[in-house]
Formats: C-alpha cells, sequence, structure tokens
C-alpha cells in the first residue's frame, strides 16, 4: 500500500495519470471548499497569497477574480497541473494570477513574502510535512494567516459515501473509487489533531482546526506571531 501510494504521490503520477483525472473529478467539488475559504480571509489591496499544492488553479484563480488588487502566485510540482492552471487563468480572463512549478519543502521565495498561505488537499502528498510547515513558516509574513485543507482521515463510512456520490460518472469504476477514497485520500491522510501538531511544532501560534460542513475535510487555521 506504501508503495502505490509513493507512486500516486510521484511528480510523473501527478504529470500523467492522477492530475489529469484528478482535474476532472474535482472540479465538481471546489464550490463548498472555497465558500469556505473565502469567509476566513480578507486580503487587503496589494497583499500577496500563496496557494501550495494549486493544481489546476481552480482555487487560486477564484481568489484573483474576486479580489483583483490582490497578487496571487500558485505552486505545485507538477508542470502539467502548472500548464492547466495557466490555461484556465487565461480562459477566466485572470491578470492577478500567477503560476509557477515549485517543491513545498524548498519554497521558491524570499522570507516574509506573503500575507497568507492556502493549501488545498495537499497535505498528504507531501514527503515530509514537518519541514514543509517550516517553509510555509518562513515565507509567511509576521502576523499572517494559514489555511490548511484536508481530508479527514478521522471521516466515518456514511461520511464517505456522500462524498463518493458527487464522483458518479461514466468513466468511474464506483468499486475502486471507493477503495481509493477510503485506503488511498483519506486513509493517508491526516487527523485535524495530527495536523495541529505539526504545526505547532514548526512554531504556529493560534493553531484552531473545525470540520468542513459539506465534505469530510477539516481546516486548520494558524498565524504566523
Amino acid at each position: 500500500m506504501n508503495i502505490f501510494k509513493t507512486f500516486l504521490d510521484s511528480k510523473w503520477a501527478w504529470d500523467y495519470v492522477q492530475g489529469p483525472i484528478y482535474n476532472k473529478l474535482i472540479a465538481k467539488v471546489t464550490d463548498p471548499i472555497y465558500d469556505e475559504i473565502s469567509r476566513e480571509i480578507k486580503p487587503r489591496d496589494y497583499e500577496r497569497i500563496l496557494d501550495i499544492g494549486t493544481g489546476p488553479g481552480y482555487i487560486a484563480t477564484r481568489i484573483a477574480l474576486d479580489n483583483p488588487n490582490v497578487g496571487i502566485i500558485g505552486v505545485d510540482y507538477s508542470f502539467t497541473q502548472i500548464r492547466s492552471a495557466i490555461r484556465f487563468k487565461y480562459d477566466a480572463g485572470v491578470k492577478n494570477c500567477s503560476f509557477f512549478p515549485g517543491n513545498a519543502m524548498r519554497l521558491p521565495f524570499d522570507n516574509e513574502s506573503f500575507s497568507y498561505v492556502i493549501s488545498v488537499a495537499s497535505l498528504k502528498h507531501w514527503a515530509k510535512p514537518d519541514i514543509c510547515f517550516r517553509e510555509i513558516h518562513r515565507v509567511l509574513k509576521r502576523e499572517g494567516t494559514v489555511l490548511i485543507l484536508e481530508a479527514d482521515k478521522e471521516c466515518d463510512e456514511n461520511e464517505l459515501k456522500r462524498f463518493m456520490k458527487v464522483f458518479s460518472d461514466w468513466y468511474v469504476w464506483d468499486p475502486f473509487m471507493r477503495w481509493y477514497l477510503k485506503k488511498i485520500v483519506f486513509g493517508k491522510s491526516y487527523t485535524p489533531f495530527e495536523a495541529e501538531a505539526i504545526a505547532i511544532a514548526a512554531g504556529f501560534k493560534e493553531v484552531v482546526s473545525s470540520k468542513i460542513k459539506c465534505w469530510p475535510f477539516f481546516m486548520v487555521r494558524m498565524r504566523k506571531a
């Protein structure tokens, strides 16, 4: 199982296998997740926001559309995902959003560059989350805010079944999707307590987690003192 997850988390898999399928499916669940984020971030004009593991750029582009005087940067270690994100932003007519290849363990930005850092469903793919959290702490400005949203490892069977229905489509084999979500996506993810512990160890303050109402996800909110 660990070998299979290692393969799925690899850059090659995201470039050529998992990424294209993920992009088709994730579009169905972004609206409620975006609503959760938009309630938490209130950027001022000319502030900068970093989206780590941006994937096809859906969330970053929507933030840019709703905040035209704010700069958004999305990074992902898959070049295929970055190309998808760039196409999506151009189709949306967005100019205040940029996408670059980047690794969460070595973020290519100066210290204290961003007022907000967000990451959606990316934490479980980080090979060394402690290093990634320290990198986020480094690039975040003082008094800045981080929002990490991730699949809840503690979700129950009923929550998982409701979530799986969203992905029903002609090219999705339900037994495989159920196994994949239960064993790989949620089974290899984190609990809110585990994510909080990593954040606290990285030096963040005011670390608080909460459940996402619509999906079996949680959000950890933290600040840099």
